[in-house]
C-alpha cells in the first residue's frame, strides 16, 4: 500500500496481518533499511493488532525526499 503524504514525497507502507481491534502499532526502521526488516516480528506483532510498517523518505517503495 502507497501512502500520499499530501505533498510531492510518498511514503510505501504494509499492513500486515489481520488484527483490527486497538490503536495500530506503526513500525519504522533504521537507516539504511525497509520496512522488510520486520518480518516475522510483525507478523507475531499483528495477531493482537493493526500493524503498518513504513519505509521512509528514500528508503526501499518510499520516493526519494524532495529538496
Amino acid at each position: 500500500m502507497d501512502g500520499d503524504t499530501g505533498g510531492s514525497d510518498r511514503l510505501a507502507s504494509e499492513r500486515i496481518g489481520a488484527g483490527d481491534t486497538g490503536p495500530p502499532l506503526v513500525l519504522l526502521h533504521g537507516f539504511a533499511q525497509d520496512r522488510r526488516c520486520w518480518g516475522p516480528l510483525a507478523v507475531e506483532l499483528s495477531r493482537s493488532r493493526p500493524v503498518v510498517a513504513v519505509d521512509q523518505p528514500g528508503h526501499g517503495g518510499a520516493s526519494d525526499k524532495a529538496d
